[in-house]
This record gives C-alpha cells, structure tokens and sequence, in this order.
C-alpha cells in the first residue's frame, strides 16, 4: 500500500479509476435546493419513492445525495448513462452492480451520517467504509457487550469522557468497515475480532478468524472532516488510497 496523501482533493470529473486504485470520496449533504433537485432528478422513479418515505428531511437529503453521487461515480468509470446502472444486492445485503463484465467489476460501499457521506469505489476488489460524527449521542457502555471484544474493552476503559467516546467510535467505524468489505452482515459478529489502532493511526486486525476471512483485509483510518471519524476496509494490500471530495461533481452534474 502506497502511504496514503490525507488531503481530500475536488475535481470537476472523477478521475480514472486504475487497477489499483481505491478512491473515496466525500460528498456534503447539506447542499442548495437546487442541487439537491438535480441529485433527485438522478434517481429512478423507486429510488425518489425510498427516499419520500423517509419521515425525517435529513434522512431523505443523505440517501439522495449518496444514491445520485455513487450514480454518477459509476456511470464515469463504467462509462455508462447513470440511469442504466441497476443495482442488486447480495447475500447479506451488499449492494452491487447488475450487468457488468464479471472479469471487470467495479466495487463500492456507501455510508452517511450527520452531513455527509461516503462511497468508496474500487476495481475487482471489496472495499467497505463506514462514517460517524464524533459527537454521536450513545453511550459506549451500552453498546460495548455487543460490539467489543474483550481487549478492546480494557482498551476503552483507558479513556475517559469525550475521548472515551471518540475511542469506541473509532474501533466501531473500523469493524463496521471489515464487515460490510467481506459482505458478511450481522452474520460476521463485530465482538468476534479486535481492532488495534496505534498512536500513528495504523490498524490492526486480530482474532481467532485473522488467517480466515479477516486475512488480506487492510483498513485505513479517515477523518472526512472536523468532528468526524471514518474508515475504508480493503481487500489487499496493493493498493493506491484516493480521498476526493464531490461537492463539485454534484453542482455540475447535468440535468437529464
């Protein structure tokens, strides 16, 4: 793996996709109605009707957004009209692509939260990524039993307050991460692994299923922005991570 720059650039168009490269990008949700009209327009006529049945506004600007930015993303790499992609899902509820060259695959993983989201796309490799605002209103106590392993337990009993929370964020977004690259689901326990994470950021993965599906997983630690923890999991260690920002791409998406 190359050391990834942290700089998230913005480019009018999404650059190429390699064979070893991974990108993820960050797009705002909190956009002008104008843009959010043309995010809708993007969308299929099922994909409007999910998101009108979200209750809160907030929800349905983050499905939005995400939906019509990984639309675009993937109709650039693929070549393709955005409105050609069907999307499926997997075994455990992975989406993926439909109608693409099995020897060619594009592979991407979505997550929003607080005023953003992120998608991160690769070729022919799984990749997962999962996002939180540092301040998410839970309490750690209450969610460690199912979501630590014991190491990481007595890891967080070192820290205290805000820091204590940051902490429990950062190993839940990395787990969140492994899961939804192995496209396991629920049926892959967060508490079955542990997640070490050095001072410098580096992370490790352990467990009883390290030389199983846990092995050639490689996780990146991301921070999208001031008061946010992520995490991109990846399959493979050969690979060149890309942060891009498409705020851009989202202003000046044409209208269909």
């Amino acid at each position: 793996m190359e050391t990834p720059d942290t700089t998230w650039t913005e480019p009018a168009l999404p650059p190429r996709l390699g064979a070893r490269d991974v990108q993820v990008w960050r797009f705002p949700v909190d956009l002008p109605s104008v843009t959010l009209d043309r995010c809708r327009e993007r969308l299929t006529a099922s994909e409007r009707d999910r998101a009108d049945r979200f209750v809160q506004e907030a929800d349905r600007r983050r499905f939005t957004v995400a939906r019509c930015g990984l639309r675009l993303l993937l109709a650039r790499h693929l070549e393709r009209n955005p409105h050609e992609l069907t999307f499926t899902d997997g075994p455990h509820g992975k989406p993926g692509l439909a109608d693409t060259d099995p020897d060619d695959t594009r592979e991407f993983n979505v997550s929003h939260a607080g005023g953003f989201a992120l998608i991160a796309v690769a070729r022919k490799r799984p990749v997962g990524v999962d996002l939180e605002p540092a301040d998410r209103d839970i309490e750690p106590d209450d969610l460690a039993p199912r979501v630590l392993s014991a190491a990481e337990t007595a890891d967080l009993a070192g820290h205290v307050g805000a820091r204590r929370l940051r902490r429990f964020l950062e190993i839940w977004t990395v787990k969140e991460a492994v899961v939804k690259a192995l496209g396991r689901g629920i049926s892959f326990p967060l508490s079955s692994f542990t997640v070490g994470i050095a001072p410098s950021g580096d992370v490790n993965l352990s467990g009883p299923d390290a030389c199983g599906d846990l092995a050639g997983i490689e996780v990146v630690s991301l921070a999208p922005s001031d008061g946010y923890v992520g995490a991109v999991a990846i399959r493979g260690s050969d690979f060149r991570l890309q942060r891009f920002s498409g705020a851009c791409l989202l202003e000046h998406a044409p209208r269909e």
